[in-house]
């Protein structure tokens, strides 16, 4: 029987083997593989492959800015932060909307797509959006909540909105982002909360470990903050809020364990 083919659309996935990038659209997907056939389209990065097949994955990778070395849009702490430190990156956003849209089209008619999976409503969401509108393909969106919580104002509202009914479902990764898309967006439209899993063989109570306390030697309360060390994470703020608390419990660590734009300023 003919697998269903799936279009997965995202702005953050892998861009070689150990890369950096947070790889949870690649982890989620790839375990999808084995029902049905993944295609995923994400940015081109110079010295990244443009086509490949990574863990029983499809992946297309489109350029969208020339030469390769000056798209600096996606990667290395993401969009939104990007556009904060760069203004001249709006117009490689235009681009990047452009050449995505032009690039989906060409897949959906090449791959027989039956389903679009959208990560983050703008700019995937809205892409979806008008793949539905030219071509009458279904779409669902995960909201990763920069999506939810950024971008806004009124015609980012009004965007957001008509991407959110017009999907057949969205998933969002926890019950807050849930809330905001309903007291802000609109209550008319069907959402799942699917949280970002773990491996439970490998993160459960029965492997705790006092190896870490005695390595650093902690002998008090232990916060841990394992992530990207990226400007969105909010590292930054649980280290300056790390005075107030030291101040009530003097023994209390914080250990930070992740790689990042950020990892030389907080070192």
């Amino acid at each position: 029987m003919k697998k269903k083919r799936i279009l997965v659309l995202a702005s953050t996935f892998p861009r070689w083997k150990n890369d950096s990038t947070p790889p949870f659209v690649f982890e989620l997907e790839k375990r999808l593989a084995k029902d049905f056939e993944i295609h995923i389209l994400a940015p081109h990065c110079q010295g990244a492959k443009k086509e490949e097949l990574m863990g029983g994955l499809h992946v297309h990778r489109f350029q969208y800015f020339w030469p390769a070395k000056l798209q600096k849009l996606c990667y290395d702490g993401g969009i939104l932060p990007n556009l904060k430190k760069n203004k001249l990156l709006y117009f490689q956003a235009v681009c990047l909307l452009f050449f995505e849209l032009i690039n989906t089209i060409k897949i959906v008619k090449k791959e027989e797509i039956d389903l679009i999976h959208a990560h983050w409503l703008i700019t995937q969401g809205l892409i979806a959006y008008l793949i539905n509108k030219l071509f009458k393909i279904p779409y669902i969106v995960t909201s990763h909540g920069g999506d939810i919580y950024g971008l806004s104002g009124k015609p980012f509202t009004w965007l957001k909105r008509i991407i959110i009914i017009k999907a057949e479902t969205i998933t969002a990764v926890s019950t807050a982002i849930k809330k905001e898309i309903e007291n802000k967006l609109t209550k008319d439209a069907t959402i799942e909360v699917i949280p970002m899993g773990v491996d439970s063989k490998i993160f459960n109570p029965g492997k705790r470990s006092e190896s870490i306390e005695i390595k650093y030697k902690i002998a008090g309360p232990l916060l841990l903050f394992v992530g990207r060390l990226a400007e969105v994470k909010g590292v930054e703020n649980l280290i300056y809020a790390m005075i107030d608390v030291v101040k009530e419990y003097p023994k209390a660590k914080l250990l930070i364990i992740g790689k990042g734009p950020l990892e030389t300023r907080i070192n």
